[in-house]
């Protein structure tokens, strides 16, 4: 069998191809390998060179000083893990820092109402129906981490006041203006005038206003019936403008949002209709170890699960013995084979402590030949960190980047392969085999945008599977809930056209698209489904390409013309969910993420249509939910004596104790005193709003009990 020729490829004049115990990812090694023009051309750190987003995982008390010297500017910095922005070309010289234990640029990402709210008992929600208010989002941040925002779109406006409601936008691939405090980078706008001055983030995208619209689109748009959840939240956008968004400028997207939550003692819940299918799928990935550690009390982060529900990107085997017959898969590509750089990826991953051999193969599809292959490339603990380019020969030119590791953060064999093929003959596709040296269970997932594996394949291959194609990012966190879509309408009527078109999909069901789960260390996903077929929300008025979108209709704000469309997609499913927690933050401001899944557990709406394997806790319902939450915020331990008053401690923030007042009550004296007895807080307000949150300033008292009056009524607190 004739065999590729290897390429022996030098980054750096200081560091040659990685091999051994290199302490970069295989993302981050292939990075290298496809950049290293880029790299070789800078002679200094004064030499101009693309910056990256990056995670550094470190030792405790990491040296931030000699990584600022290097270049290295920290954005995050969280326990066991910093996000950072930095040239390409420090990646030598972090290898050689004692504290850095490992080096992961940021993967790329992508992203994923008339008759939606009455299926998920929205309409009830915001009527109040057998409650004591309606519950709109007052008093939440919303936060929203997308594309293709309208900033001037009356979505987004104050029902009564007429001004924005968009309170804070970070376009992180701006230039020009100042960037947030702490992050660097980037376009901060902090001011309704500038917001609105900015109009849009990009001209080329309407998904980020889709999803923005979905969530807390405004109740009464002009008489617009695709109006949002949270109509009266707050809203915050993180838009990644004109650059390829990866995972750690989302990381910081979270943080920055989270923050300004924290700024003005507000609940948050930020939505991510994004994902990409590289990583592990078991909440080791950077991301979701940052995610973990960013979510708390009143701090909730929501993402779709994909839309790969039709796509084979999936295959595994389970080896019992090193003997058994070798994992075999072909590539599948979407782009026909006449086009030119046909690119691709495959990330594959196996148990923790396993060991295995990988190879690549050029091979036919109809009877799965092979004409040519790659040299066996082991796997495991011994042979450390490997990073080889193999020109690809047998009908097929270009190239394959592979490159291995046992992953020090998980303890698992890891590969990833990036395909650049340039040109292939009909019939032709590369291949890997992985034959095991432990006993154990592989699996190995595409990059779905240009590849998928083979599902009709010959003896001795085994096709793709549409199993746990749930994506990395809003689908494999710990703490993140993570959303599938159902079928809430089938039917749709395009503005100006007679003609009713319909998707083919029925009503109720899980939408065929909507990936699935499980995570590879078992936990179910989706936890819950929400609609995401088909959705009319708003679209970017300055999108060059609003138009591919069929339109539902059209309005007329400040004499301009603005427009709302439909979508579907589980980017879709993600906001809705977004918007009803929402309103259940506005409830109860100190909900989790493991609270809301209680509140699944016990009120989604489960039919003939779902089950746990593919719809987690069910469709979600979101005045039933409601309700669950009230029981929930009445027996908080810190609930004031008279509950006529309905006043409560609901979060402790930097500054202090946030109180919230569900009924106008008048005048409130608010009087906190120590365990001595002695007074050190007084104030009088006036309350006369339902949802108020007054914030008592308390960042300057020691830690201890207190007792805290409202009026007639006492309460135990600590600070």
């Amino acid at each position: 069998m004739k065999k590729f020729s290897i390429i022996v490829v030098t980054l750096l004049a200081s560091a040659s191809l990685l091999m051994g115990q290199s302490k970069v990812s295989p993302f981050t090694a292939n990075y290298l390998v496809t950049n290293r023009d880029k790299v070789a051309t800078r002679t200094s750190l004064n030499d101009e060179e693309e910056v990256v987003s990056a995670y550094l995982h470190v030792s405790d008390h990491p040296n931030v000083s000699l990584l600022e010297d290097l270049g290295v500017k920290v954005t995050l910095q969280l326990d066991g893990i910093l996000t950072v922005r930095m040239p390409l070309s420090v990646i030598p010289s972090l290898e050689n820092l004692s504290f850095v234990k490992y080096i992961q640029i940021g993967t790329p990402v992508t992203p994923m109402l008339d008759k939606a709210r009455p299926s998920a008992g929205v309409d009830k929600v915001h009527a109040g129906e057998g409650l004591t208010m309606p519950y709109t989002g007052k008093g939440v941040v919303v936060g929203i981490i997308d594309g293709g925002f309208d900033y001037t779109h009356p979505a987004f406006k104050d029902d009564v006041t007429g001004s924005t409601r968009i309170k804070r936008v970070w376009e992180q691939g701006s230039t020009g203006g100042i960037a947030p405090a702490g992050f660097g980078y980037g376009l901060e706008l902090t001011t309704e005038e500038s917001i609105l001055a900015a109009k849009a983030d990009v001209t080329s995208q309407s998904h980020g206003s889709h999803v923005a619209a979905i969530a807390a689109g405004a109740h009464r748009a002009e008489g617009n019936p695709y109006y949002g959840i949270a109509s009266d939240a707050d809203i915050v956008l993180v838009s990644k403008g004109a650059i390829t968004a990866n995972c750690a400028n989302i990381s910081d997207a979270i943080a920055y949002i989270y923050n300004y939550a924290d700024s003005v003692g507000k609940p948050c819940v930020i939505n991510m209709s994004l994902g990409w299918h590289q990583g592990p799928h078991d909440g080791t990935s950077p991301f979701d170890l940052v995610a973990d550690q960013l979510q708390g009390e009143g701090r909730v982060l929501i993402g779709s699960m994909g839309n790969y529900g039709n796509d084979a990107v999936h295959v595994s085997k389970t080896f019992t013995s090193i003997d058994d017959s070798p994992l075999k898969a072909m590539a599948s590509y979407k782009i026909a084979p006449s086009k030119d750089k046909v690119g691709g990826e495959i990330d594959i991953w196996g148990d923790k402590d396993m060991e295995f051999d990988l190879q690549v193969v050029v091979t036919r599809t109809s009877d799965g030949s092979q004409l040519s292959a790659s040299e066996v490339i082991p796997v495991t603990a011994e042979a450390g960190s490997n990073t080889q380019e193999f020109i690809l020969s047998g009908r097929i030119s270009g190239k394959v980047i592979i490159s291995t590791e046992i992953n020090p953060i998980n303890d698992k064999p890891h590969a990833f392969l990036t395909l650049g093929v340039e040109s292939r003959g009909m019939g032709m596709t590369v291949g890997i085999v992985v034959t095991p040296r432990s006993v154990g269970t592989v699996h190995a997932w595409t990059d779905a945008t240009y590849t998928t594996f083979e599902t009709e394949v010959p003896e001795g291959w085994i096709p793709g599977n549409k199993e746990r194609t749930l994506c990395e990012i809003g689908g494999t966190g710990q703490k993140i809930i993570s959303v599938g879509a159902y079928v809430s309408s089938n039917t749709y009527t395009e503005l100006g056209s007679a003609q009713l078109k319909h998707t083919g999909e029925e009503v109720g069901a899980l939408a065929a698209f909507s990936s699935v789960g499980p995570t590879i260390d078992g936990r179910m996903k989706p936890d819950v489904i929400a609609p995401g077929s088909i959705i009319a929300s708003a679209v970017n008025s300055y999108d060059s390409y609003r138009t591919s979108y069929p339109t539902a209709s059209s309005i007329m704000w400040n004499e301009s013309s603005f427009y709302y469309s439909y979508m579907q997609g589980t980017s879709m499913a993600a906001p809705f969910v977004t918007g009803v927690v929402a309103t259940w933050l506005q409830a109860y401001p100190q909900l989790d993420s493991d609270a809301i899944r209680s509140v699944f557990q016990k009120t989604a709406t489960n039919d003939a249509y779902t089950n746990s394997s593919t719809c987690g806790y069910g469709k979600i319902d979101a005045y039933s939910g409601l309700k669950e939450v009230l029981t929930m915020a009445e027996g908080m331990n810190e609930c004031l004596s008279d509950t006529s008053l309905s006043v409560f401690v609901t979060r402790r923030t930097s500054n202090g104790l946030q109180l919230c007042f569900t009924h106008p009550i008048g005048q409130v004296v608010l009087t906190l005193y120590n365990a001595s007895g002695m007074c050190v807080y007084h104030q009088v307000l006036n309350v006369t709003e339902v949802g108020s949150l007054y914030t008592i300033e308390s960042s300057h008292l020691p830690t201890g009990i207190y007792i805290l009056h409202v009026n007639d009524s006492a309460v135990k607190v600590t600070i």
